[in-house]
């Protein structure tokens, strides 16, 4: 699980935590931030398509607050797309969870908060053009498959203001063309579900230590199935199976002994019943040629019988 500077990230379904894997292949090194500030974990979405996922920010027991910040404030980019976070670690907070972003509708008159959750949604290939935000380009492309949390050190002196208005912005992917994706191991994207009654945010003065280029915190996860993280070279196909042997040189060599004396001993007992099946074999063969040769001599027999007419009488 991905942690840096006693700040913990991880990925959760209503399974359970997702798992994640480092790249140890040093062809996809490309795809890795070397920063100081920045971790990136692949991460296998296998079995997960449709259920609602969350982001969850941990602050370990390790971590130290200054006099200079008061909060960890997380801003949440998906797919290269940046939802509206809610919510900061404060010291009497010490973890959030990120379901989906929160925005605002007027109803009879009335603002009203609304929330989505994000899940994930297998993308269709198509071989027609699509002229809507399904025609990507290749930076956006590079951008699907990828969820980014930054974290930024603030300060705040007030806690309520004024409603804060938003709009859904967000627009999930569906159809995609084939060709633009040819060669490459994306094939999901993140979705938002319909929308649900939330709590009203309200704004807050933030005064903020860090920049979003130069953040405190970022953490990068690399959304895949498990075939396209093996086509990768992050986990490892699946082999033969390992056998661990625990035996010593004196109990594998009785093992082997024993072995050897069962083959022998079913050897000779095939052999035997082989024997047996051919004497019996012979028997009947006998049987059958004895009863062959009676049923031909009594055939001569009666072929040898013929009619004696005595000619010899004149009168």
């Amino acid at each position: 699980m991905p942690e840096l500077h006693n700040i913990k990230c991880t990925i959760h379904t209503v399974q359970g935590e997702l798992s994640e894997f480092e790249d140890k292949n040093p062809d996809n090194t490309v795809r890795q931030e070397n920063a100081a500030n920045t971790i990136t974990r692949y991460l296998n979405i296998s079995g997960t398509a449709g259920q609602r996922f969350w982001v969850q920010v941990e602050i370990q027991s390790g971590f130290t607050w200054e006099k200079r910040f008061n909060r960890l404030t997380p801003d949440y980019m998906i797919d290269g797309i940046k939802l509206k976070p809610c919510g900061s670690c404060r010291i009497s907070q010490s973890h959030i969870q990120y379901h989906g972003p929160n925005f605002t509708k007027k109803v009879n008159g009335q603002i009203t908060g609304f929330t989505s959750n994000m899940f994930f949604k297998e993308l269709k290939f198509v071989d027609h053009e699509v002229n809507d935000i399904n025609t990507l380009s290749d930076q956006k492309i590079n951008e699907l498959g990828r969820i980014e949390v930054i974290l930024r050190r603030a300060f705040s002196n007030r806690r309520h203001g004024d409603i804060v208005t938003r709009d859904p912005m967000y627009k999930s992917l569906e159809n995609v063309h084939e060709k633009a994706f040819k060669g490459r191991s994306t094939s999901h994207s993140v979705h938002l579900d319909g929308e649900r009654p939330a709590a009203l945010l309200r704004t807050t003065n933030l005064s903020f230590i860090d920049t979003k280029e130069d953040p405190y915190v970022k953490f990068v996860f690399l959304y895949h199935t498990h075939e396209s993280l093996q086509n990768l070279g992050v986990i490892p196909r699946s082999g033969s199976p390992v056998i661990e042997i625990q035996q010593t040189p004196g109990q594998l060599k009785q093992e082997i002994e024993r072995l050897a004396s069962q083959l022998s001993h079913k050897k000779a007992t095939l052999k035997r019943q082989i024997g047996e099946a051919d004497v019996e074999s012979n028997d009947t063969i006998k049987k059958e040629k004895g009863a062959s040769s009676r049923s031909s001599a009594s055939r001569k027999i009666k072929a040898a019988k013929v009619e004696i007419v005595d000619l010899t009488n004149e009168n």
